[in-house]
């Protein structure tokens, strides 16, 4: 059974999207739905429901504040390397709705790897903007990340081809960082162990 291009750029801009906040595109989707007279493709619908959307606010907002804090925001992304992969892999899920058991099943697979993608760049940008003391580039990258996620979900809902284009040029782009960030990440993280490392020796 072939897949419509609008149904593919739902669940794979959705779950990308997904990756960068989640909550953002649980929010978009269903103030789409309730106020947008959108067409949302599979089982979408089942997200603009109210409770949906006020938990998804909630914790937009937490989010939002937490991300600014050094110590919590890395705990917080933690936690996130398991919470926006899932929703990405149930948005992709949901998004294939009318399709067979197993490509739902492929596309949640395909979907959950995008948005850990996307997660663990985020993440890792964050963590090494943190280790410096940047407090104006988290939030920078704050408002950028929300900015990526609302376009992403926007022409995922709309556009299906830019956002195909989005979620290619995203992929790269992770391909690209992703390694780069991560031997950055190691540095730092060996750097404040050995400085604790170092404190716990002087005070003994």
């Amino acid at each position: 059974m072939p897949v419509p291009l609008s149904v593919v750029a739902a669940c794979l801009g959705l779950a990308f999207a997904s990756g960068l906040n989640c909550y953002a595109v649980v929010i978009l989707i269903a103030l789409s739905q309730r106020y947008g007279d959108v067409a949302l493709p599979g089982q979408l619908e089942l997200i603009a429901r109210p409770l949906a959307l006020w938990t998804a606010l909630a914790l937009y907002i937490v989010e939002f504040g937490v991300d600014q804090r050094r110590r919590l925001g890395t705990v917080w992304d933690a936690m996130h390397a398991f919470v926006r992969p899932c929703v990405g892999a149930g948005l992709a899920f949901t998004a294939l709705g009318s399709m067979p058991l197993i490509p739902r099943l492929a596309g949640a697979v395909i979907g959950g790897g995008l948005a850990f993608a996307a997660h663990g760049t985020k993440a890792s940008i964050r963590f090494a903007a943190r280790a410096r003391g940047q407090a104006r580039v988290t939030v920078l990258l704050s408002f950028t990340e929300d900015l990526a996620a609302a376009l992403l979900t926007f022409l995922a809902l709309l556009h299906p081809v830019p956002a195909l284009v989005m979620v290619a040029a995203g992929g790269v782009t992770t391909a690209l960082i992703l390694p780069r960030v991560l031997v950055a990440f190691v540095r730092a993280t060996s750097r404040t162990l050995d400085s604790v490392i170092s404190r716990s020796k002087a005070r003994q």
